[in-house]
């Protein structure tokens, strides 16, 4: 089906790509790069982990010209075994704010976890430091200094560290009610400093609860282990200057005004896993929201990854079975975004905000793991960072696993 993107380059990535990679101007020449992690899961879940086998060892990090061509490559790559692997904690930031580009990343050595600091337009050691059980990165503001140089390091639930730019630790093993796969950050109080949204929790930078909410514990996702929300988004939904907290909190999505914590609506569903906020529709009022269900874990049969587009109040618009995970883009020269959706057992597709779909990549079907649901990525399917690379400000789609890396523009 053709449509606004056309794939411009594939390159062989065979040897030393993997399901985590990161983009970032590593040269100053302000186009971007390709990172790739090499990782491989932790053999055994651990409980440091909240039962996951997500603790991991990074064994290459490889980086890449998007035409392919390899500018500098740190540790040994792991070829073309079988192995899994369930994301990494990564970044690619001037995280010291010398105006270059740092590769940031968490890995396993003989048992224990670091969080390490590379250059990146040479990949040059800089400096690590023990930290806990790994899996997230995420960047954030703590400390005011007007840019994300503060590191977030967790596993897909508790604890919870916060590291300034020279590895310094500012928050040593916090724990949260809820904490879950990612968090978010936003300033609500005005003050320079982010504050940090962790499970059903809002905390200010010192570590201390501005709110909390442990009865929304019944709409979390619970696995038969700690009960935890899959991610958070703060964004202003219905335009009224009043930021959100969008809670996909694993069962239902919840959202609470994101200063005081205070409920605005439920959308119940059986495990919702994602949420993409945009302006799909443009003579609505307000935002509107892609939700994306999953399954029941343990179950054998899929929910079918339905979708649904839902209103700044929580009103369900319609609903697509066998959507996918959707993302927010903007094609170039709209007014409307459009969904960006990944399924399963389906190729990538563009959806506007009628349900329509416009345009369907040409490309290996998504894909997960063969032999066990919850083991992580073993390669076969393909992941997407949506992404400006050359400044002419159309986005682009970069699509890659071990194998590939599938390049798609806008004309």
């Amino acid at each position: 089906m053709t449509g606004p993107f056309r794939l411009a380059n594939e390159v062989d990535t065979t040897g030393f790509g993997d399901t985590g990679m990161r983009l970032g101007d590593l040269d100053g020449d302000g186009e971007l790069e390709a990172v790739f992690f090499q990782a491989r899961d932790c053999h055994i879940p651990r409980m440091s982990a909240g039962g996951y086998r997500h603790e991991k060892q990074v064994h290459c990090v490889t980086a890449m010209k998007l035409d392919g061509d390899v500018m500098w490559q740190e540790g040994a790559p792991l070829g073309t075994g079988h192995w899994a692997m369930h994301e990494v904690g990564a970044a690619v930031s001037d995280i010291d704010g010398d105006g270059k580009q740092e590769i940031v990343y968490v890995t396993e050595r003989d048992g224990r976890s670091y969080l390490r600091i590379l250059e990146g337009d040479r990949g040059y050691f800089r400096k690590e430091v023990e930290t806990g059980p790994n899996c997230v990165l995420q960047l954030c503001d703590i400390r005011g200094l007007g840019a994300r140089r503060d590191i977030l390091v967790s596993t897909f639930v508790n604890p919870i560290y916060i590291y300034a730019d020279d590895l310094t630790c500012l928050w040593n093993c916090h724990f949260y009610g809820g904490a879950g796969h990612s968090h978010d950050f936003h300033d609500i109080d005005g003050d320079g400093k982010e504050e940090a949204f962790i499970g059903y929790c809002c905390v200010r930078a010192d570590g201390l609860k501005v709110w909390w909410r442990p009865d929304l514990e019944p709409h979390l996702e619970e696995m038969t282990r700690a009960p935890h929300v899959d991610h958070l988004h703060v964004h202003d939904i219905d335009d009224d200057g009043r930021p959100e907290l969008l809670m996909v909190a694993g069962k239902d999505l919840v959202v609470l005004d994101a200063a005081t914590g205070e409920d605005r609506f439920i959308f119940e569903g059986t495990h919702i896993q994602t949420c993409a906020v945009g302006k799909f529709l443009p003579d609505m009022e307000g935002q509107q929201l892609f939700v994306t269900e999953r399954r029941l874990h343990g179950d054998q049969a899929h929910i079918g990854f339905r979708g649904y587009l839902v209103d700044c109040k929580g009103n369900e618009i319609w609903r697509m079975e066998k959507a996918g995970y959707g993302r927010t883009l903007r094609l170039a020269g709209s007014e409307a975004d459009v969904i960006f959706a990944e399924c399963q057992g389906k190729k990538p597709t563009l959806i506007d905000g009628h349900g329509k779909i416009i345009q369907e990549l040409d490309m290996p079907l998504h894909t997960y793991a063969e032999d066990r649901f919850d083991d992580g990525d073993t390669g076969v399917r393909a992941l997407f960072e949506i992404a400006d690379t050359n400044g002419d400000g159309k986005l682009e789609l970069l699509g890659y696993n071990r194998t590939r890396l599938w390049h798609w523009v806008q004309d």
